[in-house]
Parts: C-alpha cells; sequence; structure tokens
C-alpha cells in the first residue's frame, strides 16, 4: 500500500465517525496502531474540535510517541504542525508541559536536533507565562545556537530579569547576543533598566549586535545615541558591518539617513547596496507619513511618556517572521 493510500482510507474512517461512532471507533484504534504517522498526516490537514474528531486527538494524545510524530519535520510542515498542536492543546491544556520535557529528552541527543527546533516553534505558539521556564533552563546548555537562540526569546518574553539577561549576553555565539538584544528591545511594558544594557552594547564590534542595540535604543527615544552609532557604522571600513547599518536605518522613521543611506546605495559590495535600497524604500514610505501626521501630545512632551510605551513590532505567537538580515533561518 502507498502512503496516499492508506492515507485516504485513513480520511474515509474518520469522516465515518459522524455517522457511526460505535462502528467504526475500534477500527480507527486498530489503524492507529499500525499507522500512526496518516493520522498525523490527515488531522494535520485539518480537523474540527467537534466530537467526532476529538476522538482522533484522543488516539494521538495517548500515545507516548505523540511529540515525536509532531515535531516530525519530514511528516508535517510547520504551519501544520502549529495547527494540530493548538488543537491538541484545546483537547488537554497541559499539553505544551508534555512537548517541553519531550525537548528537555531530546536535547540530551544530537540525533533529534531539527524535532527540537520544531518543538521550540511550536511551543512558541502555545506558551503562556513561565510555566515551561523548568524545561527552558535545561536548554540552556545545547551545542545548538539557533537551539539556544530560541529558548532565550521565550525566556526574555516569559520572565523578565536584569541578571539573567546579562548573563546570557555572555553566550560566545553574536548571533545569540544580537537575537537577545532585539527580543529585549520588543518588551512591552519595558523596564527601565534595558536601556542601559541596550546602551552597553551601542559599541559592539559585531555589527549586527550593535545594530539591534542601536534600533532598540531608538525605539525607546535614544535617537541621538542611535543614530550617531549607525552613522559611524555606516562609514566603516568592514563592509558586515556597513551592512548591518545599513539595514537597521530602514527600521528608524527619520529622514536624516537619507544621505548616509545614498551613499551605502553607491557600496562596492553587493550586500550593502542591496540592503541600502531595501532601506530607503522602506524610509521613503514612512517619512512622508510621518511629516504630515498632526502632532501628537506625547511628541510634543516626550518625557511624560513611559519609555516601551510608543509604538513598535509587536511580539506575536504566530508562526515567527525572519528579518532578511538574519542568517539563522529554521525550518
Amino acid at each position: 500500500m502507498t502512503p496516499e493510500s492508506i492515507d485516504a482510507r485513513t480520511a474515509e474512517l474518520v469522516e465515518a465517525l459522524s455517522r457511526d461512532v460505535n462502528g467504526v471507533a475500534g477500527e480507527l484504534r486498530n489503524r492507529y496502531r499500525l499507522f500512526p504517522d496518516s493520522f498525523y498526516r490527515i488531522a494535520g490537514g485539518g480537523l474540527s474540535l467537534s466530537s467526532t474528531d476529538s476522538f482522533v486527538f484522543q488516539l494521538m494524545l495517548t500515545d507516548t510517541e505523540c511529540c515525536r510524530y509532531l515535531c516530525d519535520t519530514t511528516l508535517l510542515d510547520l504551519r501544520a504542525a502549529v495547527d494540530l498542536a493548538r488543537r491538541l492543546f484545546t483537547v488537554a491544556p497541559d499539553f505544551d508541559i508534555r512537548l517541553a520535557r519531550a525537548a528537555v529528552q531530546w536535547v540530551r541527543g544530537d540525533n533529534h536536533r531539527n524535532a527540537l527546533r520544531r518543538c521550540l516553534f511550536i511551543l512558541d505558539s502555545l506558551v503562556r507565562g513561565t510555566r515551561i521556564n523548568f524545561a527552558l533552563v535545561q536548554l540552556i546548555s545545547s551545542n545548538d545556537g539557533a537551539v539556544r537562540s530560541k529558548v532565550f526569546e521565550l525566556l526574555v518574553r516569559s520572565s523578565l530579569n536584569e541578571q539573567n539577561i546579562r548573563i546570557w549576553l555572555q553566550d560566545p555565539a553574536p548571533r545569540i547576543r544580537a537575537n537577545l538584544l532585539e527580543c529585549l528591545a520588543k518588551t512591552n511594558p519595558c523596564p527601565e533598566w534595558v536601556r542601559y544594557v541596550l546602551i552597553d552594547h551601542l559599541g559592539d564590534p559585531h555589527g549586527r549586535i550593535a545594530a539591534n542595540a542601536a534600533v532598540g535604543l531608538f525605539r525607546l527615544r535614544n535617537e541621538a545615541e542611535a543614530t550617531a552609532r549607525l552613522t559611524e557604522m555606516a562609514l566603516h571600513e568592514d563592509s558586515a558591518i556597513r551592512c548591518s547599518a545599513a539595514w537597521a536605518m530602514g527600521e528608524l522613521p527619520k529622514a536624516s539617513v537619507f544621505d548616509l543611506l545614498n551613499k551605502l546605495r553607491t557600496d562596492p559590495h553587493a550586500r550593502v547596496r542591496w540592503n541600502a535600497l531595501r532601506s530607503l524604500s522602506r524610509v521613503h514610505k514612512i517619512a512622508p507619513k510621518l511629516a504630515e501626521a498632526p502632532a501628537k501630545p506625547e511628541e510634543v512632551a516626550p518625557e511624560e511618556v513611559a519609555p516601551g510605551e510608543e509604538t513598535h513590532e509587536q511580539v506575536t505567537h504566530e508562526i515567527p517572521a525572519v528579518h532578511t538580515h538574519k542568517s539563522d533561518r529554521w525550518l
């Protein structure tokens, strides 16, 4: 039998549940024991939360290998896995804890790398609060930089602690430090100490880290420091640093960066030119709107606005988007 014919029969039985639960329940249980992966493909294609479909979800939840199937990157694509996980979470409200415990088991072996990454993305779509932090802190020891980066992101969002943040920012991987600063700047409300952490990393020799610190400071109304640092980076002899500056200027709704971006548009390095053109397009769209917008009270008296209240990109619990300047693309 081909996977297609197996899935077709599974789909027929699932559909028959609505007409004759007692008649097909036993056959479905036996079929799940034989072809569990077929149920994930069918359920990943979309099942509702009707009483009959809940029978299928219960079959999955009673399987000790449920988390492994859900996080199998060869079985489900990311969106299907996240959608299915949300349905399982609705049926079993402690499913996030079960997934987190599976992640702790997988981090101990090298053959579960893709499953672990997938698991963290799924947890990102489910988690609220600190209930899985007991597991996340055990994943910090992973030798996979992408895993550690995602773990830190989840921890920053769930429990903001200055002492821990400063320890994590000592990680040897620049990508992790850069991602931490980006997550830190997006917290809302934003504690005052975040400003000083960003300032501490504004002079970092790694371009992406310094750029993320500058963008974060700009959002916290430290515009002069942020713009001055990005200006230095735009004139740097290292093309990688100029590239980071070109990207970061596109995140600043400030017309004063036009001249620098126009200069970078003719940079001898193609990647710098590409980021400069992209940022110019973005700034051109934003700047006229800012000029036409009527002044708001908080714009007239910024000292009355609490840090972190300004509008910026919200941290969502959807499938995470990846900025084009980043190299850590996942699944």
